[in-house]
């Protein structure tokens, strides 16, 4: 694109923006990235969203386009100008709801990764710009990336649900829990010392509670795994740190006779 269509584009009043329908969220698109006439659909963190929509809107009174068309199987199908009906489910969009509510000119062109259109083109009315067909350029999300937010995100949900909290006596600690999921049958508290595996407790069913006692005075650790009625490990926490410590009495000593 030259430089002339590209300050043309700026200036003629459309407005362009990427769309996440499922997400509820629209993004005006940059058109300085327009000048190597490449559309670049950057796919949203989320994997499972596949389908997007680039969507044109004509802000002022006047409408430059003569027509849209997207290019898919080698063949260019024209985009029509959205009906009120169309953007019922886009109140949100507010500028696109506007817009074609008020009787002016907006078209939605849908992207898809799973059915991938390879060029969009605009073509503009008495000719004022030559035609211009970006190619679409498609950059998929990290699937690992994906994988282990969501894994991040589950053990954040499990950690909350599990409730565990820590009381200490002179001599002991009580570790309180709960269920991480209605699957968990069998719960194991890990007790450690300077990274030093020292026991594995296993709780009786249907307490929520175990307490460790005979400890020396010092710095500890405890983990809490839960598991299924079939053993297979639904939760570990990570380390719970706690220190028992002489109990101070300002001092003080009490004799006794």
């Amino acid at each position: 694109m030259d430089k002339y269509s590209l300050k043309a584009l700026k200036e003629i009043g459309i407005g362009y923006y990427f769309v996440v329908k499922e997400k509820q969220l629209s993004v005006s698109y940059d058109l300085g990235v327009l000048e190597n006439n490449k559309l670049v659909i950057n796919q949203d963190e989320d994997i499972n969203i596949v389908d997007y929509q680039f969507v044109i809107l004509e802000k002022d009174e006047l409408s430059p386009i003569e027509s849209v068309q997207i290019e898919r199987n080698g063949k260019f199908v024209e985009i029509k100008p959205a009906k009120p009906e169309d953007v019922k489910d886009y109140d949100w969009f507010t500028k696109l709801y506007r817009i074609v509510t008020e009787g002016k000119r907006a078209f939605i062109v849908p992207i898809s990764f799973q059915n991938r259109a390879t060029k969009l083109k605009i073509t503009y009315k008495h000719n004022f710009i030559d035609p211009i067909v970006f190619e679409l350029e498609y950059k998929e999300s990290s699937k690992e990336v994906y994988y282990q937010k969501v894994a991040e995100n589950n053990r954040k949900s499990l950690i909350e649900k599990a409730q565990i909290k820590l009381a200490t006596g002179n001599d002991l600690v009580n570790v309180y829990f709960q269920p991480c999921t209605d699957e968990c049958a069998k719960t194991v508290i890990e007790l450690y010392s300077q990274g030093m595996l020292l026991g594995k407790f296993n709780v009786e069913e249907g307490l929520f509670f175990k307490s460790i006692t005979g400890l020396a005075y010092g710095s500890y650790e405890i983990k809490v795994i839960q598991y299924d009625k079939n053993g297979k490990e639904l939760f570990a926490s990570d380390p719970y740190p706690f220190k028992l410590s002489a109990p101070n009495y300002g001092g003080k000593h009490t004799v006794i006779i």
